[in-house]
């Protein structure tokens, strides 16, 4: 895939079809408590791929923290046991505004851990081009709803997921930097915000496994920038920013893609400078050496 194809998703929705839509990207539970387990992932492209299984077969996906709804390409739809429940208008950053089935999967199973009654989404997934020399299919994308089930730790070092469901299971540093996250929805589902402080501009970036880069900006945030300093140009799409700070993250000069009509994004080629652990129930990202 391309170095800088990145995946957000993000659900339109009026106050009316809310409830609805929580249900779907909250429901779910697990086949069994007391787990921890550690899976290989395949890190093609600056993008994490795991193999998941549906029906007893297995299924190469996605690993994304920046899609609020798991998604299932249409492919396999007729195949699977799914309960249609609502379309939503739904916009992401590698495709058009759409609108997209939404309902009810009997389950996912990741090792042996299966997540029950879970809300996914059907989607033409032909925009993810397969970095595999074999061209299998991307058949899904492991999203949000899924992922807050459990807590996470990506060694991107060793290409190794552990999940738990018990934070003490995963262990980090005593010096691992800290960063509090903020949840997109005040009901605490969707993916995650982190609040980034570049040269005293204080914006809300995207915690996003879906993208590949490090930092991404958009066009507006480009205006604060140069609003704030008249030295800063844009350069190929990219500016520098002399002081970058989230959480307990301290950088300087440091390169920052500017794309229009985007989120602002925080992706892999930063990320895999450590072990990163997710705490989803309190919204909390620790980052070792």
């Amino acid at each position: 895939m391309n170095k800088l194809l990145f995946a957000v998703l993000v659900l339109l929705f009026s106050s009316c079809s809310s409830s609805k839509l929580v249900l779907i990207a909250t429901q779910g539970d697990l086949s069994q408590h007391e787990f921890n387990r550690q899976i290989d992932f395949y890190y093609k492209g600056g993008h994490i791929f795991i193999d998941v299984s549906l029906n007893d077969s297995s299924y190469t996906f996605l690993f994304d923290t920046g899609y609020e709804i798991t998604m299932i390409d249409q492919s396999l739809s007729q195949a699977l046991d799914f309960k249609p429940i609502k379309q939503y208008k739904t916009e992401g950053s590698s495709f058009k505004t759409q609108r997209i089935q939404y309902g009810f999967l009997s389950a996912v199973e990741l090792d042996g851990i299966s997540f029950q009654n879970i809300g996914i989404g059907i989607q033409d997934l032909s925009f993810i081009k397969s970095p595999f020399s074999d061209k299998r299919k991307i058949a899904g994308i492991i999203g949000t709803n899924i992922l807050r089930k459990v807590y996470w730790q990506l060694n991107y070092n060793r290409k190794t997921i552990q999940f738990s469901d018990k934070l003490e299971n995963l262990t980090f540093s005593s010096d691992a930097l800290v960063c509090i996250m903020t949840p997109r929805n005040s009901t605490g589902w969707g993916y995650n915000n982190i609040n980034v402080n570049l040269n005293n501009i204080h914006e809300e970036f995207i915690f996003d496994t879906g993208f590949s880069g490090s930092f991404m900006g958009n066009f507006e945030l480009l205006d604060k920038l140069q609003s704030n300093d008249s030295r800063i140009k844009s350069n190929d799409n990219f500016v520098h920013i002399d002081q970058l700070t989230f959480g307990e993250v301290r950088l300087e000069n440091v390169p920052l893609t500017i794309k229009k009509g985007v989120k602002n994004l925080i992706g892999n080629k930063f990320l895999e400078a450590f072990i990163v652990t997710i705490d989803w129930k309190n919204n909390t990202l620790y980052l070792s050496s």
